[in-house]
């Protein structure tokens, strides 16, 4: 009986380890000197969050838009219908910075402190990229991820890898 009992609860743990809230990066598939789009996906099971930080790097050849100055642009990103609700006119404040060359750095809040809406898993942002006429893919990395929950909790997530 104590074997039953201690499969079951095996069992239980592992299927809560599925149920994980994550924030990660869709991998896409983008051709040299294309531009394509990345998904920013944030995967919410039980908690509804106010606010996220996280840092990115991309595979060497892929960049994001930048001005005329060589400054990352804000027009690279997207809001998507997870952060704005045309109804009650409000959207989600973000910026994007350049703390080191190569490492990205976004942050996501709206001033009223209302959760991101929609479907858990949906994207929250798009993250408009180009890849170098040399470009042979590679691996990004989506770290320092910290998010908000409607009771004004920090909640630091696992990186997560993406191609």
């Amino acid at each position: 009986m104590k074997k039953y009992i201690f499969a079951i609860a095996c069992l239980l743990s592992s299927l809560t380890g599925f149920a994980q809230d994550a924030l990660t990066i869709e991998s896409a598939s983008i051709k040299a000197g294309e531009t394509g789009t990345l998904n920013v996906i944030l995967t919410n099971t039980e908690k509804s969050y106010i606010n996220c930080q996280f840092d990115f790097t991309l595979p060497t050849g892929l960049d994001v838009q930048r001005t005329s100055a060589g400054k990352v642009s804000k027009k690279t990103c997207t809001l998507t219908d997870r952060t704005i609700n045309e109804e009650d006119e409000w959207e989600f404040n973000f910026t994007l910075a350049e703390p080191s060359t190569g490492l990205f750095r976004i942050t996501m809040y709206n001033d009223g402190n209302l959760p991101f809406m929609g479907k858990s898993g949906d994207a929250i942002m798009k993250l408009t990229v180009t890849a170098a006429s040399d470009f042979a893919g590679g691996e990004g990395k989506v770290s320092a991820i910290v998010v908000t929950d409607t009771d004004r909790n920090s909640i630091k997530m696992s990186d997560a890898a993406f191609t």
